[in-house]
């Protein structure tokens, strides 16, 4: 390779490497943080080889065999960094631009083979390695399945060139292997087979039919394989049954991939499908296929075009036709247009390097110019999970999804007033079913956290009730959380025999997910079982951690050893955080003397212990003993504020304490913010006149056997 190229090279490694360092240290989002979190392959004891025996998502999460996908080089490479670093953001986002960059270079070398016009391998690699579309790959962990597409496509098409052009044969044997290796990593590697047979009748004028025969063998076993494994799970279409409406949505989809390779400036991630079926987009459509035609009609005189047009083609017909499948929650992706934007830079690349010198370079300043911010500004998206889904929600407002997500951000951060607010404005949408479960589920849990378990259990039961008045069936992994939440709010209420029996359950049908160990657990050692919960203690180890990080020490006696010892006033707390709240209760009713502080932990205990009548007795006796005034009701609030969530309670106690003296400056704010920010924007919930909770935001037109995006 000459100097100039190495210099090219170098340049454009420091460009991405200066563009993308900063991100590395972004949060996981998503299904990164998902994945990474639940994933039982990452979180117990298992070799490598176990990479090869799970589906990539759902398989992993401990959801049983319902997975589509089966991508174990991609599993693999997550798990052995796990047991070499371990799973960072900062070490995932260098992997996957290592893996960007050698492809890049290997395209780079692919280009310069072809011996196009001047600086044609330049401009095209430039122009592909800089577009900002290729962010969502490189930031978004997830999205090395389709980085190491790309690396091994790239390989295989370098082996192909060289072995038809410089007559070594043996080349083909690494052109296939890399094939396979790209299948085992992403299954849309297998719309390259069409392109490796393209390829070399168009460069050669023949084909090779030992090594596409190998090529197509290798597509075919990875069927039986993922049969093996999987069983044989495929995309069921999921049509409209008006002709005109497909139509309308396959010609709008175009259009939003049109626009997105076209202008990848600023885009939108990902949309739902009814926000994708506009009449910008549909128009957008016609006039990108008009536009291929064109080419594809160029593309008979001029060869050179016929292998990027059918990366345009196939891979963005492709992903078109996932539009009419049951993909949950989104069924367009902008970050799948990462081939046809290669096939796009090399056409624009073949007419540049035709083009007058002032003119190619006027381009490529005009694409450093828009490219190099916008990867910047798109990058954004990505510091932490609230600023991923507020872009999201700007490209699509009323994504019910989008806005459960948003909740769940704001629940796990303890923001549980926000986390209603954006559940409540979920459930005034036309959401689909999936995302009504999952609103549910996170409602109940708002409901758990706030003692209202009759709240709660409404939500779980309209889950229930859901699967009965239609045709949606509630997913086994979705009764292991009603199961789940049913047995916290048992166990918390006084009941642990009959949460026992739930948990139980839930482990047997459920051997892999860790949750409810860990609540059983708890729950053992909430009622001094020590016995019972040092054999758990001791299967959890044996199920959950290497062989490396277990050790003799029991973590149960040492809890009992600190228990043995406490007063009765630790005691009480430690009931408390283990959810025996009726021993709480015991010990806390039993206290001498007790001061406002304890009459309102033990008013607050009583909320937990499902004894709300009670509770509000003690807190009236609060609130009537005048010694306290403002102060007392300003306590109370807070209490009910802070430790219980409930909004109007709060107020009312702030009210009464502002009526006795208005001058409370800071009561009066957090009064006036309640009451705006809201009281005036949450909508009740059961008092609407419906059968079931879930048609409160609509059903939408999911597929009941939606699966998740790849």
């Amino acid at each position: 390779m000459g100097k100039k190229r190495w210099v090219f090279l170098v340049l454009l490694v420091v460009t991405l490497l200066g563009l993308y360092w900063r991100m590395f240290k972004y949060d996981f989002i998503w299904d990164d943080s998902i994945y990474f979190k639940n994933g039982v392959l990452f979180h117990e004891n298992r070799p490598l080889s176990d990479a090869f025996k799970y589906g990539y998502f759902r398989d992993q999460l401990g959801a049983g065999k319902n997975d589509f996908y089966f991508r174990p080089l991609l599993t693999l490479s997550f798990m052995l960094e796990n047991q070499l670093w371990g799973l960072h953001p900062f070490s995932t986002r260098l992997v996957n631009l290592m893996l960007y960059l050698i492809a890049i270079m290997i395209l780079y070398t692919f280009f310069k083979r072809q011996k196009e016009g001047p600086y044609f391998a330049e401009v095209a690699t430039l122009l592909f390695a800089l577009c900002p579309l290729n962010v969502d790959n490189i930031v978004w962990v997830v999205g090395r399945g389709d980085l190491l597409l790309l690396f091994f496509s790239a390989f295989a098409l370098l082996f192909l060139e060289e072995a038809t052009q410089k007559g070594k044969p043996f080349l083909l044997l690494f052109s296939s292997s890399a094939f396979l290796l790209g299948v085992y990593s992403k299954e849309s590697t297998l719309f390259f087979f069409p392109i490796f047979f393209i390829y070399e009748w168009v460069r050669n004028k023949r084909i090779t039919l030992l090594y596409h025969s190998a090529n197509l063998l290798i597509a075919l076993s990875s069927f039986i394989v993922k049969s093996k494994v999987l069983g044989l799970r495929t995309l069921s279409p999921a049509l409209s049954p008006y002709l005109i409406s497909n139509i309308k949505t396959g010609f709008s989809t175009i259009g939003y991939y049109f626009r997105s390779v076209v202008f990848p400036f600023h885009f939108d991630p990902f949309l739902p499908l009814a926000d994708i079926r506009k009449l910008s987009y549909y128009l957008a459509g016609i006039f990108a296929v008009i536009i291929l035609g064109y080419i594809a009609a160029k593309a008979i005189k001029g060869k050179n075009l016929v292998t990027p047009l059918a990366l345009i083609a196939i891979f963005g017909g492709t992903h078109v036709l996932l539009a009419f499948t049951p993909i949950f929650p989104f069924k367009i992706y902008s970050r799948y247009m990462m081939l046809p934007f290669l096939g796009a830079a090399w056409i624009i690349a073949l007419y540049l390097s035709r083009a007058k010198e002032s003119v190619r370079n006027l381009t490529l300043l005009a694409v450093l110019v828009l490219f190099i911010p916008s990867i910047i500004l798109n990058s954004y998206a990505y510091r932490n999970e609230l600023s991923f889904w507020d872009r999201a929600a700007r490209s699509a407002p009323q994504s019910g999804y989008v806005l459960f997500q948003k909740a769940r951000y704001f629940h796990e951060q303890k923001d549980f007033l926000s986390s209603e607010l954006s559940l409540n404005k979920a459930l005034s949408l036309n959401i689909e079913k999936e995302t009504a479960v999952l609103v549910s589920l996170l409602y109940a849990d708002l409901e758990i956290k706030r003692a209202d378990y009759t709240s709660a259990l409404k939500w779980l039961k309209s889950l229930k009730d859901f699967e009965n008045l239609t045709q949606f069936m509630v997913t086994p992994l979705i009764r292991y959380n009603i199961a789940l939440r049913e047995a916290i709010i048992l166990e918390s209420s006084g009941a642990p025999g009959s949460a026992r029996e739930l948990l139980e359950n839930n482990i047997a049908s459920f051997p892999e997910i860790k949750d409810s160990y860990n609540e059983l657990l708890n729950l053992y050692l909430g009622q001094n079982q020590w016995e019972q919960a040092e054999r758990l203690e001791s299967i959890l180890k044996k199920r959950f951690l290497p062989a490396s990080s277990r050790t003799d020490n029991s973590m149960t006696l040492q809890i009992k050893r600190e228990f043995d010892k406490s007063s009765p006033e630790d005691q009480a707390q430690f009931y408390i955080r283990f959810r025996n709240f009726a021993k709480a209760v015991e010990l806390l009713s039993k206290k001498p003397n007790p001061d406002l502080k304890d009459k309102l932990i033990l008013a607050k205990v009583l909320y937990w212990a499902d004894r709300a009548v009670e509770a509000r007795r003690n807190i009236e006796e609060i609130a009537q003993d005048g010694s306290g005034g403002i102060r007392t009701l300003n306590a109370i609030g807070f209490l009910y504020l802070n430790d219980l969530y409930r909004v109007r309670e709060a107020v009312e106690l702030f009210k009464s304490s502002l009526a006795l003296d208005p001058a409370q400056g800071q009561i009066a704010f957090i009064v006036d913010n309640l009451e705006k920010q809201y009281l005036s924007k949450i909508r009740g919930v059961w008092e609407q006149p419906k059968s079931s909770v879930l048609e409160l935001g609509g059903t939408g037109n999911a597929d009941p056997g939606a699966v998740p995006v790849d």
